[in-house]
């Protein structure tokens, strides 16, 4: 069992508290950082007329996503105690990736039966699989929620090489859609992909934007850093935020940088951790950028940089709708985005609140980051509009959205009518 720490803020404690007849599972991999990770959190830390009963596949909780105080995130597999099996079993299962899934989908079964549970909620690929299989084997009589945070047809061609791997999980895909009573899409671009690349039933899909907490972000955006962040002398100052892994986009970034002109004195901020980093920063010797390019690391409130930058760039080659563009529009900055998704397109309205750029094209990402850090009156008329088109990201809207998707469905009486909607 994992003990949860207090959150650095949640309006979960108004109004009229769930009870037991509101109880519901929700299941992601782990809450280390991340955009579907930080929206789980936001939902279950939020929650007003549902009781969440949060599970974390591998008990990994990041300082951003910790839960209010008072929650407990259980363990599905990983650790011993509660929900947990032993280190050596667990060895065991890992050599059984199929098996390993099955175990864990009953230990999920059997924590949603023990808490009374109404309903089942899962976050990203790796937790909807699990559910779907605790739903086709062990609760058949409770509804399963699955939320989409990716482009997920694009996700499994990118994630399998070979044809056998990736036509195996597109059936799995498949078999977790068919599965799944309600299917929450992040964007109108994701909820296509669902239906016309993978056959998910349009009457199942809901779309709803990720959620941002704008008075955290606001609000920890007003505290100056401890340093500045960009060192003396930055000229045009740049960030960019996510994990270091290849989705991200983060080479193309500095090949991009290396292509600017020197004169404006541009320089990168780059926020975030993974798996990347040490070859990251090879790269940016071999380029040549210097003290031009700082890896700040995984910060726990990173929008005290972010506020302070000049240009937010998002360089992803896939990412369908990323929590740190809507946090950069809300803090309102420039933004210059590779139009790797029909998500960010919608965030960014096709370029009238950011400017769009062929994804995997460090050129023109190097082209597109000079006009804006030559054009005043282009910056800030950008700005301004992200900043209005931000408020799509509403948490307290979106919360109340969300309950109102999952509680007919904890209704036994209205089910059979809910899921035929």
């Amino acid at each position: 069992m994992i003990q949860a720490d207090s959150a650095e803020s949640s309006r979960g404690g108004s109004g009229v508290r769930a009870g037991a007849s509101t109880r519901a599972l929700f299941l992601i991999r782990s809450l280390e950082t991340g955009g579907a990770e930080r929206v789980f959190s936001l939902y279950v830390n939020h929650m007003v007329a549902i009781e969440p009963v949060p599970v974390l596949q591998a008990p990994i909780v990041s300082e951003g996503n910790r839960l209010r105080k008072g929650l407990v995130a259980r363990a599905s597999l990983d650790g011993g105690g509660e929900g947990g099996v032993s280190a050596g079993l667990r060895r065991v299962l890992s050599r059984l990736p199929l098996l390993e899934r099955l175990v864990e989908a009953r230990r999920i079964a059997r924590i949603a039966r023990r808490e009374e549970c109404r309903l089942l909620c899962s976050f990203l690929l790796k937790s909807n699989r699990v559910a779907a299989l605790a739903k086709l084997f062990f609760l058949s009589d409770l509804p399963l929620v699955v939320c989409v945070h990716e482009m997920l047809s694009l996700h499994l061609e990118s994630a399998h090489r070979s044809a056998a791997s990736r036509t195996l999980h597109r059936w799995i895909a498949r078999l977790v859609l068919r599965e799944a009573d309600r299917i929450i899409a992040v964007s109108e671009g994701v909820r296509l992909d669902l239906t016309e690349r993978l056959g998910a039933s349009p009457e199942k899909i809901v779309v709803l934007p990720n959620p941002v907490d704008r008075e955290a972000v606001l609000a920890a955006a007003a505290r100056p850093p401890s340093e500045d962040p960009w060192g003396e002398g930055a000229g045009a100052r740049i960030v960019a935020v996510g994990r270091l892994v290849t989705i991200k986009g983060f080479d193309l970034l500095l090949r991009a940088m290396a292509a600017l002109p020197e004169s404006p004195g541009a320089r990168l901020a780059l926020i975030g951790e993974g798996p990347e980093r040490g070859e990251l920063e090879n790269s940016a010797e071999r380029l040549g950028l210097g003290d031009r390019v700082r890896f700040l690391g995984e910060l726990s409130r990173p929008w005290t940089v972010i506020a302070r930058a000049d240009l937010f760039v998002l360089p992803s080659r896939e990412d369908a709708a990323p929590n740190t563009l809507a946090e950069a529009m809300i803090l309102g900055l420039p933004i210059v985005a590779a139009d790797c998704s029909p998500g960010v397109r919608e965030m960014l309205e096709g370029g009238a609140a950011g400017l769009l750029v062929p994804p995997g094209d460090p050129d023109a990402l190097a082209l597109a980051m000079e006009r804006l850090l030559g054009d005043r009156a282009l910056r800030e008329r950008l700005a301004a509009r992200a900043s209005e088109r931000s408020r799509a990201h509403d948490l307290e809207g979106a919360v109340r959205l969300f309950e109102e998707i999952l509680l007919p469905l904890m209704d036994r009486d209205n089910h059979s009518r809910s899921t035929a909607l």
